[in-house]
């Protein structure tokens, strides 16, 4: 997502795709990774996307997000998918999820999902999201934009340091662009807030 090669070459599938489907303009929701993919779709391709909504990314990882990255890295290679499940799980999650009855639950099935992935390719993965810097993109979003964050995100933060570049910064880049936090809520907000996410992304395209 060079730089932000990857998050171009999928853009460039999905829009051809889009049209082919007789979809006309569509609504588009990203979150993290989808999230730097949505917005590069919208900014290279503003004729197929209606109203756009990015919830939890970084256009441009601070140093602190590279460091939590590093970190994630050398559990692959050390312990395994596993632990990089857990690892990112806690910083993932907001502290009240780990109270839920059924959090027990959804840890096991993000370990048996990361499970089936290599270290190689995640490491692989990872850089080159630290490579990416999307941050030209915003200005050239014309589309209604709603960004929609989690109040305990701490793997992507809506600000992050100034090394990086958020939610905080990406409303400055993106003016019209309405900027909304979910309180006790972090990363994995469609996990944690499926509810609440519905009901804000609804309201936003409805109005």
């Amino acid at each position: 997502m060079g730089t932000a090669a990857a998050g171009r070459a999928t853009a460039w599938k999905v829009s051809p795709t889009i049209q082919a489907a007789g979809l006309g303009r569509v609504h588009l929701h990203g979150t993290s990774f989808g999230a730097m993919i949505g917005l590069t779709l919208t900014a290279r391709h503003p004729e197929v996307v209606d109203h756009l909504v990015l919830s939890c990314f970084l256009a441009r990882y601070d140093n602190a997000a590279r460091q939590m990255r590093a970190t994630w890295k050398r559990a692959a290679v050390d312990s395994g998918m596993e632990a990089v499940a857990d690892l990112t799980s806690v910083a993932g999650f907001a502290r009240g999820f780990y109270d839920r009855p059924g959090a027990d639950v959804q840890l096991a099935a993000m370990r048996v999902a990361f499970s089936k992935n290599t270290p190689a390719a995640f490491i692989a993965g990872t850089e080159t999201i630290e490579r990416t810097d999307l941050s030209a993109y915003g200005p050239q979003v014309s589309a209604p934009t709603l960004l929609l964050a989690g109040q305990e995100d701490n793997m992507t933060p809506f600000k992050p340091a100034d090394s990086g570049v958020g939610f905080f910064q990406i409303k400055d880049l993106m003016p019209t662009a309405r900027l909304t936090v979910l309180p006790d809520c972090g990363h994995y907000l469609v996990i944690e807030q499926p509810e609440r996410a519905a009901r804000e992304i609804v309201a936003f395209i409805e109005e």
